[in-house]
């Protein structure tokens, strides 16, 4: 059937700082347990279309709990995105 394809950025809610360290980061990425901190300092407080992963702490030395898995800071070659984050497919039954 005929449709129409929208491509749709990833949002940020804006209600924390994107500081990119794994003791505020959920999921596979960072060690169990290390994530789901909150940081507001910084949080724009608005809802807009995400920036993406800059890599921001590549190079720096970091506590451990704001390690990835690699044990390294999070970089950018691997986590980064650019949008659109989805694509939705809408037809006419």
């Amino acid at each position: 059937p005929e449709g129409s394809t929208f491509y749709l950025p990833g949002l940020d809610a804006g209600s924390e700082d994107n500081n990119e360290l794994c003791s505020f980061i959920p999921g596979p990425a960072c060690p169990a347990g290390s994530g789901n901190l909150r940081d507001t300092d910084g949080a724009e407080n608005y809802v807009h279309v995400h920036r993406g992963f800059f890599g921001i702490n590549e190079g720096k030395t970091l506590p451990a709990i704001d390690l990835g898995v690699s044990g390294n800071p999070l970089a950018a070659n691997r986590y980064d995105w650019r949008n659109p984050m989805v694509r939705v497919y809408i037809t006419e039954k």
